[in-house]
């Protein structure tokens, strides 16, 4: 009986992980612009912070981390590298984009726009 128990618990337990994903990204995002999907998503969040962030003369900065299975994570998906990596001095607006896949591949990236 132990062993059955044992079997279920587990069962449990990874059927949870693999409905709601390891390394899912969505928080604050994922009620206010958009819906993180419990398979698959690809989202672009944010807002500009001033100016015009449409203007066709805005330097644009991306700076990306991937996680796998929320047990390792590389990368920088920072503001101040995505600017960094733009030359921006002035920042005008900030996204971020989601990818993630059951939620055991997961990709941020900040996209920093500015001057």
């Amino acid at each position: 009986m132990n062993g059955l128990k044992r079997v279920i618990a587990l069962s449990l337990v990874g059927g949870t992980m693999l409905l709601t994903g390891c390394s899912m990204w969505t928080a604050p995002y994922g009620t206010e612009e958009g819906s993180a999907g419990a398979i698959y998503t690809d989202l672009t969040v944010g807002s500009p912070l001033k100016d015009n962030p449409n203007a066709t003369s805005l330097k644009k900065g991306e700076a990306c981390s991937v996680a796998i299975i929320g047990f390792q994570t590389d990368g920088d998906s920072s503001t101040q590298t995505a600017m960094k990596n733009g030359n921006i001095k002035r920042l005008v607006s900030v996204k971020h984009h989601i990818t993630s896949v059951l939620g055991l591949y997961t990709k941020v990236c900040t996209i920093a726009k500015g001057r």
